[in-house]
């Protein structure tokens, strides 16, 4: 750290030089409606150990990145049902790693009905290896729409992703500028967007 700043903690005031210490607080201290941005510093790393872990549930929030390289802020999920939920509309992830270190992670990112508008841009979601791996990186209920990515990476290593986005029912998925690869087999004939 540098000279005046403070390492991270809930009980800060959330500013550059003495930031929060988890995403899921800073997004319950945002406004919803206001445009409001949290920036996760480089270097920044978080696990996501249980279902809702993080709540993206405050509309019009974007969670930024800031670094390159192996300096963007990662993501993990560390056990089977953990999720980030998506409950509010206009939430958007950019320059950020989502990274699964567990055996079968249901899903990464549940996004209820009222996720529309849900945006991904500059972001990477992969596997630590074949055996720790999501089934789905992305579920969508019926109704969440106009969900988009653009600039992203997706790298499924493991036989047993079923897919990267998953639900019915949806108007307005954009994919553009993406990579998107699994790089086995898988197990039953599936669509990456299913």
């Amino acid at each position: 750290l540098l000279a005046g700043q403070k390492g991270g903690s809930n009980g800060n005031k959330g500013t550059f030089d003495a930031p929060f210490s988890t995403i899921d607080y800073a997004i319950g201290q945002c406004t919803g409606g206001r445009g409001d941005i949290i920036f996760v510093k480089p270097g920044h790393a978080e696990n996501v150990s249980a279902a809702a872990g993080i709540a993206a549930d405050v509309a019009g929030v974007a969670i930024v990145g800031l670094g390159t390289g192996k300096g963007v802020p990662t993501l993990s999920w560390t056990a089977a049902a953990a999720t980030i939920t998506v409950t509010a509309a206009n939430i958007s992830f950019v320059n950020m790693r989502f990274v699964n270190n567990f055996a079968d992670v249901i899903t990464m990112f549940d996004v209820s009905a009222a996720g529309d508008s849900l945006s991904f841009d500059n972001c990477t979601f992969t596997d630590t290896s074949t055996i720790l791996n999501a089934i789905d990186f992305v579920t969508l209920a019926t109704g969440a729409d106009d969900l988009s990515f653009v600039n992203c990476r997706v790298i499924g290593k493991s036989a047993s992703n079923d897919s990267f986005i998953t639900g019915v029912a949806h108007d307005q998925i954009l994919i553009e500028k993406c990579q998107i690869q699994f790089d086995v087999a898988q197990t039953a004939v599936v669509g990456v967007i299913e």
